[in-house]
């Protein structure tokens, strides 16, 4: 993914990283995610759904389509 790992790691430790992880980990438990694999989607009004377990592909396309909003998805 051309990611470089040393600054993810470095991005994550600074104050601004560990704020924005404190803000994913209050969000996951408010949407209820006590377990591994969790997936959680949210959308710009900070509406989410849970998807637990590992699941197939229409259930995350089901995810999308209800914080979307939509009826059909167009991938791009």
């Amino acid at each position: 993914m051309g990611l470089e790992g040393e600054q993810i790691v470095a991005q994550a430790e600074a104050p601004n990283g560990q704020k924005l992880l404190n803000e994913d980990f209050q969000q996951a438990r408010n949407l209820g995610a006590m377990g591994f694999p969790t997936i959680l989607m949210v959308n710009e009004e900070k509406k989410g759904v849970k998807i637990v377990g590992g699941r197939p592909l229409d259930f995350y396309i089901q995810g999308l389509k209800q914080i979307l909003g939509k009826e059909e998805l167009e991938p791009k």
